[in-house]
């Protein structure tokens, strides 16, 4: 897959902007699971090396639950958002993807 090949979506804000910024040029941002990533574990995403973004937590909603720093093997699911820090450029490219 490429940056292009996947849609991010705003899922429920952190706050009022979707985005949390951490330092000069890095946000939080939440965003809900692309279709195409369900079924898939963190390592075979590899979303560090592939797009410089590390999952920090994964939200789950049905049932309700919050996974702080997710193990590799972690398995992402269609009912799930994930809590990113990344490079605002990066982000934002992403959610517009």
């Amino acid at each position: 897959m490429d940056r292009g090949s996947h849609r991010w979506m705003p899922c429920l804000p952190l706050h009022r902007q979707h985005v949390l910024p951490v330092i000069e040029g890095y946000s939080i941002v939440e965003l809900a699971s692309p279709q195409e990533y369900v079924g898939m574990t963190l390592k075979e995403l590899d979303l560090i090396d592939r797009f410089g973004i590390q999952v920090l937590a994964i939200k789950e909603f049905l049932p309700k639950g919050l996974t702080l720093i997710p193990r590799a093997d972690f398995r992402v699911k269609h009912n799930n958002a994930l809590i990113v820090l990344g490079p605002n450029e990066t982000l934002e490219k992403m959610k517009k993807s």
